[in-house]
């Protein structure tokens, strides 16, 4: 019922984009590869790169955007090549320009086969879907999308999408064929920007906040939401609101009719630009729920407060309700033009702090390497995140940091430590991706609460949180790694041919998973999907 409610609201604001020709230039695509050379080419201009999706409108006060796109891939515009040729390799399906409006439509495609050696499984992915994307003058920008997917996974992606009722970041499943799913969303953003320095925008999607591969303070790895975000920036200061409307879970998808129980967060992020080449930056985030009988949230003053700190100070008598509070830091070093240092540091349940402090926290540390060894177009990336057990969970389960059956930080929850390891190289329009993740956590069962599950009450922990330990639990390593090489065919949409290797294990004290991958594809690269868990 949700779903279908949104797919017609979205559609109905597209058809209102068409008609009355608001178009092109919104975000960056939330794809950590299509972000490599923007991120390479704004390391020393002081623009703030840890809130994403960055806009386009921005990033063009620093770059030319379109510029440093081909200039990474060594790509060149020909007008003298036929239409087919122009529209397959360089341009938008279609382009509307003029002085007062831009406009582009351009399809979108996830065609893949792909085998797993144990069992002899074969999977598949066959994704359509078409992206509006345009401006209006100065002032308004938007985007607009919708996916329709049929898959088939690996063996461990379709145990979590099971035991989820969720496909990772991409919405509920239904059953499809043998061992398949059928799901689908909708996306899309209007922003308006009454000054240089003001950005206001309305949306229903995702955001992603930090300089890592994973965020321990918001990620993209959860399903999309609706949400508002008010941004202010100028040269050495920023700060920005977002207030996302969130859902507790999904139970029972064959259920109709259904309203499942919802929650409403309030983010805070705001920094400095300490100097040319260090950024700090500040986290705020709130979460609550007070349904009332109909199933809707009460008005919280908390929701439009927008003084950071202020809503987890107020205790639980306050009119904003119960409360789950967390705060963290996210800060990044820029140096010889080529490297970025970052830390994040989350901590939760700040109103205990001083009876919890420090076990509910987590910390990520990390470089990124451009242009390697002096080797152009050679990107490397060394992480590691450390959360601790309990961390992002709640008494009131119903408050943790979550969405749609999914984490809104980190895909493993909490209670564990991961390394990661990412290179990247591109030559022309070819590519070579390896990803290597080591992690170990305490994982939980169902009759025990180690502080793995964040889905998990506090009230039912098995060791109390003061006493707790990192990877306390059901001890478990997974060791996962990723191969694949890409020939880029158009830029506009990320459109490529990728064909990759997969080895996963996943081995614990009473269970252990092998799986052995091989896949081909051809497909507009431009989401985050998490599968590496």
């Amino acid at each position: 019922m949700y779903l279908t409610v949104n797919i017609k609201k979205y559609c109905s604001i597209l058809f209102l984009l068409v008609t009355f020709k608001l178009s092109a230039q919104h975000h960056v695509p939330l794809n950590s590869e299509y972000q490599t050379p923007i991120e390479k080419e704004l390391i020393t201009k002081k623009h703030n790169t840890s809130l994403k999706p960055l806009y386009k409108k921005d990033i063009r006060n620093f770059i030319d955007y379109d510029s440093t796109i081909n200039r990474y891939y060594t790509l060149y515009s020909d007008t003298t090549k036929s239409w087919f040729n122009r529209k397959l390799l360089q341009e938008n399906f279609i382009a509307v320009n003029s002085d007062n409006f831009h406009l582009t439509i351009d399809p979108v495609v996830i065609l893949s086969l792909g085998k797993q050696q144990e069992n002899s499984i074969n999977t598949f992915r066959n994704t359509r879907a078409l992206i509006l994307e345009g401006s209006l003058g100065d002032k308004i920008t938007f985007s607009s999308e919708f996916y329709e997917n049929q898959a088939k996974f690996p063996d461990y992606v379709t145990t979590n999408i099971n035991n989820t009722i969720v496909v990772p970041g991409q919405g509920v499943k239904r059953d499809f064929g043998d061992g398949g799913f059928d799901f689908n969303w909708a996306e899309g953003q209007i922003a308006f920007y009454p000054s240089q320095k003001i950005t206001l925008e309305f949306g229903n999607g995702k955001h992603f906040i930090g300089n890592g591969y994973r965020s321990l303070l918001l990620s993209d790895n959860a399903f999309n939401y609706p949400y508002f975000k008010a941004i202010y920036s100028s040269e050495r200061f920023f700060y920005s609101k977002i207030v996302m409307s969130l859902m507790h879970g999904i139970f029972d998808v064959n259920r109709s009719n259904v309203l499942y129980d919802r929650k409403t967060a309030n983010i805070h992020y705001f920094g400095f630009n300490l100097s040319e080449n260090i950024q700090l930056s500040f986290f705020e985030a709130n979460i609550w729920a007070s349904p009332d009988t109909t199933g809707s949230n009460n008005f919280s003053i908390g929701y439009i407060n927008p003084i950071p700190f202020l809503n987890g100070i107020m205790d639980n008598s306050s009119k904003i309700k119960e409360n789950n509070t967390s705060v963290g830091i996210n800060l990044s070093v820029n140096l010889f033009q080529s490297l970025i240092l970052y830390h994040q540091s989350l901590f939760d349940n700040f109103k205990d702090l001083k009876e919890n402090f420090p076990t509910q926290y987590g910390t990520q540390n990390g470089i990124k390497y451009f242009d390697a060894f002096s080797i152009k177009n050679l990107f490397l990336q060394s992480e590691i995140n450390i959360v601790q057990p309990y961390t992002y969970a709640k008494k009131n389960s119903e408050i943790s940091y979550t969405h749609y059956n999914q984490a809104l930080a980190h895909p493993l929850g909490a209670n564990f430590i991961e390394g990661i390891f990412i290179a990247k190289y591109n030559y022309k329009r070819f590519g070579i991706n390896y990803k290597v993740i080591l992690a170990k956590y305490g994982a939980d069962d169902q009759e025990t609460n180690y502080g793995q599950n964040i889905f998990k009450s506090l009230e039912t922990k098995t060791i109390k949180v003061p006493e707790s330990t990192l990877l306390q639990g059901i001890k478990t390593s997974l060791n996962h790694n990723e191969l694949f090489l890409t020939y880029l065919i158009n830029p506009k949409t990320n459109l490529q041919f990728k064909i990759g290797f997969l080895r996963r294990n996943l081995t614990s004290n009473i269970n252990s998973e092998e799986t052995t991958y091989l896949y081909l594809s051809f497909e507009s690269a431009l989401k985050n999907f998490y599968y590496d868990f």
